[in-house]
């Protein structure tokens, strides 16, 4: 049975596709597709603590509480025996061709050959597969550097603006596409890459799903169920009210979003103006920082191109600052408390809005 290992990377619409995919999984079973739920539901995270080393420690390991690197071993060894149950079970089934397993923490958190490797280990030696396709998509490293800045303060982040690659190894190892293409290119074969990149234009339909769908090689059928838009950008206006929030209401480190948060964050999202957008600055800093990293997988893998990814607008201000939006402030405060509480404080933050902005002119 063919693998088809989706690695992300972060930012490429990877929630929505696994949205689909969980929500239609009894219906691509019946046309020969499986999607594992033994290493999560809705997202395959699981997959990654099968290959992390047993010193490994981050907020995976932390979710399901390991004490020692004897207790990580005992997990992970209940955790492949499911996943070896699943697999066997499913393989019974006539017609299955192709097993998905999808997580984006497979490209940001395997950083070295060698964790990408005990991936591989664990894939075919262990687990069986006799075929895998390592699909991967690629964003725009400044576009993607936006959204993971939009994303961290979500997570109870309290950076002011998007870090430089240089100074954060997450944001340059997600952004580092070449580093990507070689580490699982080395390990999988080349021949195994499915480089796709995530952009209008180049998604067929601008689709993730129906993207990926091509990749899979399979039709798109009318009977599943399409997903709501899902991990929603946040305006400048959302992300400076959030981060002031994070101070006074900080996040536990290593945890997940708890219902309270995610509730209000559901809130900013959906009532956010306007996308949040770096500066030109830092644009072109991240422009010129992977600059040889871009043209080294336009060379290899899209020669037919002039630029691997089209020029983006960010922002045209050279200044990081944008405008606080006073009367989008009041609107989220009102939105939020009014599905707090039973009345209504509209009137209220309306003066209060119309007295910060008196204040300011």
């Amino acid at each position: 049975m063919e693998c088809i290992l989706h690695i992300g990377t972060e930012k490429t619409g990877t929630t929505s596709l696994q949205h689909f995919l969980s929500q239609n999984r009894s219906r691509l079973l019946k046309n020969g597709i499986a999607y594992t739920k033994t290493l999560g539901k809705k997202v395959n995270n699981g997959i990654c603590l099968l290959s992390y080393p047993i010193e490994r420690r981050d907020n995976l390991t932390e979710k399901i509480k390991v004490i020692s690197d004897k207790d990580f071993m005992q997990k992970q060894q209940k955790l492949k025996q499911r996943f070896k149950k699943e697999i066997k079970s499913i393989v019974k089934i006539k017609g299955v061709k192709k097993f998905i397993i999808s997580s984006e923490l497979l490209q940001s958190r395997l950083i070295t050959e060698k964790d990408v490797q005990q991936l591989k280990t664990l894939l075919v030696d262990e687990l069986g597969f006799d075929k895998i396709k390592v699909v991967v998509y690629l964003r725009d490293p400044a576009l993607t550097a936006q959204s993971l800045f939009s994303t961290a303060i979500k997570f109870g982040h309290t950076w002011e603006k998007p870090p430089h690659p240089k100074d954060n190894q997450y944001f340059r190892n997600v952004c580092d596409h070449k580093s990507t293409l070689k580490r699982f290119g080395s390990i999988f074969g080349e021949d195994s890459l499915v480089i796709r990149l995530f952009q209008k234009g180049d998604l067929l339909g601008n689709s993730i799903i129906t993207d990926f769908f091509h990749v899979l090689q399979e039709p798109l059928l009318p009977r599943y169920i399409l997903p709501k838009s899902s991990n929603l950008s946040l305006s400048y206006t959302a992300i400076s009210l959030l981060i002031v929030i994070n101070k006074y209401w900080p996040r536990k480190p290593g945890t997940y979003q708890d219902f309270k948060r995610s509730h209000l964050i559901r809130n900013l999202e959906n009532n956010s103006t306007n996308k949040f957008k770096m500066s030109k600055q830092l644009k072109d800093e991240y422009d010129k920082y992977f600059n040889k990293s871009n043209e080294w997988v336009r060379k290899k893998y899209f020669p037919h191109r002039e630029f691997l990814f089209y020029k983006s607008n960010i922002n045209n201000n050279s200044e990081y600052q944008q405008n606080f939006g006073i009367d989008e402030a009041a609107n989220l405060l009102i939105q939020i408390c009014e599905k707090q509480y039973k009345f209504s404080i509209r009137e209220k933050l309306k003066i209060l809005a119309f007295n910060l902005r008196e204040k300011l002119k």
